[in-house]
């Protein structure tokens, strides 16, 4: 309490001399706005007088840090020797930003005091416990390690105080040596605030040798702690900036080369955004600072956070021990049976159905499909994610073949088809889904007779709202909502919980893996979702269904590798201009491939469908003009890209009913071209540009955009909707199928013997009329 008494008796001599001071430079004619103000020798020396009369205490606490510096110095040093890979499997990461903090910039231990971690540190360390709920593993933190080195400390005995015989006092020269020295360090510093004197005496001076041997020796008394303790502060470092590096900054999709070559590489542009992530925390003065700083760690987009909040009640779900497995049943309304007891059971588990109250208003079936679509929406608060009118009507539940979820496809596939643990039945079609619905009918459900008295809420009679909370489970799924269940979405109902978690957390990998990097204004394309989206200023202004490459895979026979050809691929891009009433140039393979033999076949195939062929240069190009059946509609949108990819209209405006939409050569397909390219339009500020008139003339026009949007496809196989449902997507690729697989090179092999059996995928796989025809993009 006396050193502070001291000092704080000093920083109010302190603030009058350097008051006194701006005053008078203040009142000098003619002098220019000043610099960075010189620290007063005056104000120094003050400092210096009132921290003499109390000397033990200074040195003391000059030796120790001159203790703690050396040992930081010596494991930096130590850890730089050594090689990168050992260093990233038991030891300091990141030993060259500590070079340059600790070492070269001199920045004080921060993290740690003579006790251990100090309120920073622990809040750095909860948080890099908390790396699990991301998907993280915490093998990568060194944590035991940190425990250990908090323990050692602990256990030490209190550091002995030096004794009277060893007093050591200042000679006259040697104080105005020190006065001289603490007023240099504090200009270089920023000021007298802290603990000055004491990193004067470490640093050393002209007339400051006696004293520094005095403090080098006296530092030798606390080496134990001070070795300890600079290994505690740089490993807890160590561990806040591998955290770093997983959720954000070893992340460089975004940059092509030449932003890559301007930054001096990859390498030292990750050690830049690790320097400042370590001086955020530095700056950090509790828990709710460094909070925020690993809050800002995570991937921009809204869905990061929505997913990541959604895995937690997973991961709850999990605990409680997941959900009952469950068998078909028909869903007619009044269908008595145990089995919708259990599948009650199992929807309320993940939150698709709540116990129903008897006084509850239950919607009664038989609406119109969009009547009871929206009372739907407007009960679950799911509002429409495009915007438009609700399906109206199931294509043909009998044709739609089941898919199951694919993290690991020939595991989920024996084990769901097995619909009842202690029967080995396997029922993987439509038509034994059907049997089982019949047999189960004829066995145990009845429809309950109108004299019966039953309880108003019977958990094994099919009533409105299971009904209802079955149709929400089919969207989220990409399934048909109506008509009877198929096998796959029996199947799907039969993904366990720990799966379900397991694809959420490869989820939110694949989003610290975003190419978006801090954009408000975009279009945003998730090939699964089959959805893009327009933000402004972080907003959504547009959601609308899409159509992307289709899944058919080919063999490759020099890799003897699957591949998938018309793939749309992950990328990002500026769109720099829309093409109204576009021309379609057909691609050298499909009019090979495609247009030839039907040109062979019908000498008129050309005429009827609007091509023609171009004599450009030395060969020839098959175009088709604009007009109603051009694979092109009225619109396109270009992101110039090495794959040649862009989104359009199309003709196949059917192809948007199916919930599943991998149909294209690997373009994407636009809902809504005409409402998109009025978006644009007013984007660019461009009033005179009316739209639908430009359309209207049949005239190609391009417009040029000055205010680019970047435009990003990505791949995400769950979404999180408006009210929180988890939606699991179709795998279309199987690129998480793949991931998740203990062999990825077996898992790409097409060679029959190590090939894995492939497996259906998530969500409804109806395809409609016309796509074996469809030449488009």
């Amino acid at each position: 309490m006396k050193r502070v008494d001291i000092l704080g008796r000093w920083q109010k001599r302190l603030a009058v001399a350097s008051c006194a001071w701006v005053l008078a430079s203040c009142g000098m004619e003619g002098s220019e706005a000043p610099g960075p103000l010189p620290v007063p020798v005056e104000a120094a020396r003050q400092l210096v007088e009132s921290r003499v009369g109390e000397l033990a205490p200074v040195l003391e606490e000059a030796a120790r840090e001159k203790a703690l510096r050396g040992a930081v110095e010596a494991l930096v040093a130590n850890e730089a020797a050594r090689p990168f890979a050992a260093r990233v499997q038991s030891g300091l990461r990141y030993s060259t930003v500590y070079q340059r903090e600790y070492v070269d910039g001199e920045r004080w231990p921060f993290l740690t005091d003579a006790g251990g971690l100090n309120e920073v540190g622990i809040a750095v360390l909860e948080e890099v416990r908390k790396a699990p709920l991301h998907g993280i593993e915490l093998t990568l933190f060194g944590l035991e390690r940190i425990e250990k080195l908090q323990a050692r400390i602990a256990a030490l005995s209190p550091d002995e105080p030096a004794g009277e015989e060893s007093a050591f006092k200042l000679q006259p020269q040697e104080v105005e040596s020190l006065v001289v020295a603490v007023s240099a360090f504090a200009e270089t510093h920023g000021g007298l605030e802290g603990p000055v004197v004491e990193r004067t005496l470490i640093r050393g001076g002209a007339g400051l040798e006696r004293v520094q041997e005095y403090v080098r020796e006296r530092g030798r008394a606390f080496a134990e702690r001070s070795a300890l303790r600079a290994e505690l502060e740089l490993y807890v470092a160590d561990a806040a900036l591998r955290y770093a590096r997983e959720m954000r900054h070893a992340n460089l999709n975004r940059l092509g080369w030449r932003e890559l070559r301007d930054a001096g590489g990859s390498t030292e542009l990750i050690l830049g955004r690790m320097q400042r992530t370590l001086g955020a925390l530095n700056q950090a003065r509790g828990a709710d600072d460094v909070q925020e700083v690993f809050r800002g760690l995570e991937p921009d987009h809204p869905q990061y956070r929505a997913l990541f909040e959604a895995t937690q009640r997973y991961r709850e779900w999990v605990a409680a021990g997941g959900w009952p497995q469950v068998r078909p049943v028909s869903l007619r309304e009044g269908t008595r049976s145990p089995r919708v007891g259990v599948l009650r059971e199992r929807l309320r588990r993940e939150g698709y159905l709540s116990p129903v109250e008897p006084d509850e208003e239950v919607v009664e079936p038989g609406d119109e499909a969009e009547e009871a679509s929206a009372e739907l929406v407007a009960r679950a608060d799911v509002p429409d994610p495009d915007g438009e009118v609700a399906r109206a009507e199931v294509l043909d539940p009998d044709e739609e073949v089941a898919r199951a979820d694919v993290l690991d496809p020939d595991e989920e596939v024996a084990r769901a088809a097995v619909l009842d643990p202690d029967e080995e039945v396997a029922r993987s079609d439509a038509a034994s889904a059907e049997q089982e619905v019949a047999r189960s009918d004829a066995a145990s459900a009845d429809e309950v007779p109108a004299d019966e008295v039953v309880p108003e809420v019977d958990p094994d009679v099919v009533d409105a709202a299971l009904i209802e909370a079955m149709r929400l489970y089919r969207q989220t799924h990409q399934f048909q909502e109506r008509g009877e269940p198929t096998a796959g979405v029996w199947r799907s109902l039969n993904v366990s919980a720990e799966r379900r978690l397991a694809q959420m957390e490869l989820t939110l990998g694949r989003w610290r893996e975003s190419q978006m990097d801090g954009d408000e204004d975009f279009v945003f394309v998730n090939i699964p979702d089959f959805h893009a989206e327009v933000f402004v200023e972080g907003e959504r202004q547009m959601r609308f269904r899409v159509v992307v490459g289709n899944n058919k895979r080919v063999c490759d026979s020099e890799s003897g590798r699957w591949k998938y050809p018309n793939a749309t691929p992950v990328q990002w891009a500026p769109m720099e201009h829309m093409i109204l009433n576009p021309s379609w140039y057909v691609p050298p393979r499909l009019v090979r491939e495609s247009l030839a033999p039907k040109a062979a076949r019908n000498p008129n195939y050309y005429e009827e469908k609007g091509y023609e062929v171009l004599q450009l240069g030395s060969g020839e190009a098959v175009r088709q003009k604009p007009g109603p059946d051009n694979a092109l509609g009225v619109a396109k949108f270009i992101f110039p890209n090495e794959q040649n990819i862009y989104l359009h209209d199309t003709p196949q405006k059917h192809y948007f009913d199916y919930p599943v939409r991998g149909f294209s050569s690997g373009c994407v397909r636009v809902h809504q071209p005409v409402e998109l390219a009025r978006f644009l339009a007013e984007y660019q500020g461009r009033e005179e540009l009316n739209v639908d008139e430009l359309i209207d003339s049949g005239r190609t026009r391009k417009i040029d955009f000055e205010r680019q949007l970047p435009v990003f496809i990505e791949y995400y196989t769950v979404w999180i909707d408006e009210a929180g449902h988890a939606n699991f997507l179709a795998d279309i690729y199987r690129h998480d199928a793949r991931r998740s697989s203990e062999d990825p090179e077996a898992f790409d092999s097409c060679i029959q013997r190590r090939a894995p059996k492939e497996s259906p995928l998530e969500g409804s796989e109806d395809e409609p009329t016309g796509v074996g025809d469809d030449l488009g993009p």
